[in-house]
Order: C-alpha cells, then sequence, then structure tokens
C-alpha cells in the first residue's frame, strides 16, 4: 500500500495503534472488533501471528479481509483469543453489556482487551469545528438528499414496491405517494437539524451530553460494572475533531503537539479479568 493509498483517517488509525503495538507479542491471536476498511487489522497483522478482524457491515473497498457478524455473537469459540482491540468502536454499540459478556467468552485466561474510545473533548472540539465545516456538511446533505428524492422518483423494476402504509385506501397509487412525501418530508427535517447542530455521534447522549459518555470515568464505571478490571488507561496524545477540518494540512508531529494544548482525542484502556 503507497503512502498515497492511506487516507488522512487511516494515517490517525495509524498512529492511535502505536498505543498498543509494543505490547503485541508475535504469538499472539488477535481478535478486532469493528473493523471497518481493515486498515488497522492490515497493520495489526505485521505484528502478530493470526488477526482477524469482524464487523455488522462491510466496507467497500476492504484493505484486509473483515468478517461480516450479527453484531451480537462472536462467531468464535471460547477462548479463542490472546488480545482483543478495538479502535473508536464502543460508543456505535447499543448493548455494550452483552458485548462485554460475549468478549469475556472467547478472551482466554490471561488475555487483555485494549479498546480506543473517544474522549469528551473530542466531543466538544467537533462541536466547535462544526460550524467552520458546515459548507462540507451541507453539500454532502444535498447530495443525500438528491439521492433520497431519486429513490422516491424513479420508476419501479418488474416485481419491486415501493413502502405503502398499513392502511390503504381504495387509491393505491395517493397512498404510495403520501408515504414517499412523509419519507421525504422527514429526511429534510432530519437534514435541516444536522445543519443547525452538530449530531450526535455515538448511542448514547444527544448533541448537547454525549461528552458526558465519552469521560475516562463513564468508561471505567462501564468495564468494572461488567466484571472486567481496569489495568492501564492512557490519554491518545493525538487532537482532531470529527470534521476533519484540515485533514492532512496538519501532521501527525504537529497533532501530538497540538494535544498537549487542546488536549487528546481519544482514551486508551486496557482491561483484563481479574486475577489475570
Amino acid at each position: 500500500m503507497s503512502h498515497a493509498d492511506v487516507t488522512h483517517t487511516e494515517n490517525v488509525r495509524r498512529v492511535e495503534l502505536e498505543l498498543i503495538a509494543d505490547e503485541l507479542k508475535t504469538t499472539d491471536h488477535v481478535l478486532e472488533i469493528g473493523g471497518g476498511s481493515g486498515y488497522q487489522a492490515a497493520a495489526i497483522s505485521g505484528y502478530v501471528e493470526n488477526c482477524v478482524s469482524i464487523d455488522v457491515a462491510l466496507h467497500p473497498e476492504p484493505r484486509f479481509p473483515v468478517l461480516l457478524y450479527d453484531g451480537v455473537t462472536i462467531p468464535f469459540g471460547d477462548s479463542t483469543f490472546d488480545v482483543i482491540f478495538s479502535s473508536n468502536v464502543l460508543e456505535h454499540v447499543k448493548n455494550l453489556d452483552a458485548l462485554l459478556d460475549e468478549c469475556a467468552r472467547v478472551l482466554k485466561p490471561g488475555g487483555a482487551m485494549y479498546h480506543i474510545v473517544p474522549s469528551p473533548l473530542w466531543r466538544v472540539w467537533t462541536s466547535l469545528t462544526y460550524y467552520p465545516a458546515l459548507p462540507k456538511v451541507v453539500l454532502g446533505n444535498l447530495r443525500n438528499l438528491q439521492s433520497a428524492d431519486v429513490s422516491l422518483n424513479e420508476p419501479l423494476t418488474p416485481g419491486q414496491r415501493r413502502p405503502t402504509p398499513e392502511s390503504t385506501t381504495s387509491d393505491g397509487g395517493r397512498a404510495t405517494s403520501r408515504t414517499a412525501l412523509s419519507v421525504l418530508k422527514r429526511f429534510k427535517l432530519k437534514w435541516i437539524r444536522s445543519i443547525l447542530l452538530s449530531p450526535r455521534h455515538g448511542e448514547r447522549g444527544n448533541e448537547f451530553t454525549e461528552a458526558f459518555y465519552f469521560r475516562a470515568a463513564w468508561w471505567r464505571t462501564l468495564f468494572e460494572r461488567n466484571g472486567w478490571k481496569v489495568a492501564e488507561e492512557q490519554p491518545g496524545r493525538l487532537y482532531y475533531s470529527g470534521n476533519i477540518l484540515f485533514g492532512a494540512l496538519i501532521g501527525m508531529q504537529s497533532r501530538r503537539g497540538l494535544s498537549r494544548v487542546l488536549g487528546s482525542a481519544t482514551r486508551k484502556f486496557k482491561v483484563v479479568r481479574p486475577g489475570d
């Protein structure tokens, strides 16, 4: 993979992976949860003998094989892995208790989990940089809106049906049209809201309260409540926001320096089972 092929986000993930690289052993069997394109799994496979990655959706341009799973049951047997890793994934999981139970099942005795999660300052800076990045956001939303308009009005293929309301009238065409307009109206209201406010990133809280759920204390409580012990935690020592306002224009070394002043975007947790 050439340097030109690596995106800004992948560069960020590469630097964040350095937080755990020194702790990996060549004999480790590693599971990555929420692998996305598989970019980090590809990097991890350079350190260990075996790395597998799973996700609930397949990436259109995979860098490494990522297995599709149902988001509930990790598709491996008990005590399979030495290390479990996730990067900026846990905040998107609705049922974290169930996921952590599954992780306990597939992790070997004496194994460890490493989770990189967003910090409250990431949420704050994402909100503050949202408005300078708004032209890019509006352009993206306009494209999505145009796609929605086209999909609601394009001709149907043979056998294809548009959504219809549960209570159908004798005039099926008008009912279908009303449904289409209702869907488009809801889409437009969501689009307008996304312009006025920086959207929520994860599954908890809202635009204003999400930072509360990104606090180190909240993550520690989550792990401990589910029978895990936090063995180590440290800031990611990299500054960035969710809007990629300047992207590659600010190098990784500069972002390290900015993190000393503006705060780290992420935090790393190493968690183990008590007694390990």
